[in-house]
């Protein structure tokens, strides 16, 4: 679906866009274009429009959580609503949804908000900090099962062998692994970039597709990779405070580095370099 597609079905819903601006993709394959709309009254949006989600990062959320892009982007303004309910940090009001089935694409209308991007070299304490109680007030909304956000529907007793089937050379670690005992929202494409700020302090999550139902070990493992040893510090400390309770990923470390890695959640990194990460949490 393409820009001019996706204005002719908003004008039919009622925003009568008078200025359609492209912005610079944060990455080459980035699996959204992301424009600045203006309406006829002055009123500003964000449109994100889809491309196939052909990439490895989309390819395994889908094989081990069943996440299909475009029919969850449909879902996403209840989605960012209960999100909204739930996490400590603000999340973009998405205001319409629309998919073309044939092109397996999708776009979202959200509201505009002013900001910066989050650049791991402009990270402040704050943000750090603020990052850390958001996460612990999803962490304390549990489910027994995992899958999409909106309907987690497989159980515990599924989990490794339906990674193993998304990563089969975790089948050996996977062997001696407990069964995880409970499922949080996970963003799976939790990255700095994600967020605005004012300069000092987080101000919103401008991107919300990528929510499921997964072990919270996952979420400690990416942030050995997000953050310094000195953030991983302020977060740890905040998120206690917050009332976090921190697992031990000891275990769970290699087969979640292994799952990371296979789905380039922060890009294509040689494998060499991935799994040398220094180690934080117990």
């Amino acid at each position: 679906m393409d820009a001019c597609a996706c204005l002719a079905e908003l004008s039919r819903a009622g925003f009568q866009i008078v200025d359609c601006q492209p912005l610079a993709a944060a990455y080459a394959d980035s699996t959204h274009q992301v424009y600045r709309l203006v309406d006829a009254k002055g009123r500003v949006y964000a449109l994100k429009q889809s491309q196939r989600a052909s990439s490895p990062f989309w390819h395994q959320l889908r094989c081990l959580f069943g996440f299909d892009l475009a029919i969850e982007s449909m879902f996403l303004p209840a989605q960012v609503e209960r999100l909204n309910s739930m996490g400590g940090l603000p999340v973009a009001v998405c205001l319409a949804v629309g998919t073309e089935a044939a092109s397996d694409s999708s776009y979202q209308l959200n509201a505009w908000y002013d900001g910066a991007s989050v650049a791991a070299s402009a990270i402040k304490l704050p943000m750090v900090q603020q990052l850390a109680a958001h996460m612990a007030a999803l962490h304390r909304h549990e489910s027994d099962y995992w899958g999409t956000f909106r309907s987690p529907a497989f159980s515990a007793a599924r989990w490794w062998s339906s990674l193993v089937r998304c990563v089969p050379d975790a089948v050996d670690l996977v062997a001696v692994l407990p069964v995880p005992k409970a499922f949080v929202p996970w963003m799976a494409d939790l990255r700095w970039d994600q967020f605005l700020h004012d300069g000092q302090s987080l101000s919103v999550l401008v991107d919300a597709e990528a929510f499921v139902y997964a072990p919270k070990a996952l979420d400690f493992v990416l942030l050995e990779y997000l953050l310094t040893a000195e953030q991983l510090g302020w977060w740890r400390d905040a998120y206690v405070a917050a009332g976090g309770e921190m697992p031990t990923i000891a275990q769970e470390r290699l087969v979640y580095r292994q799952l990371l890695w296979s789905m380039q959640v922060l890009g294509e990194v040689p494998a060499e370099i991935w799994y040398q990460q220094p180690m934080f949490f117990n």
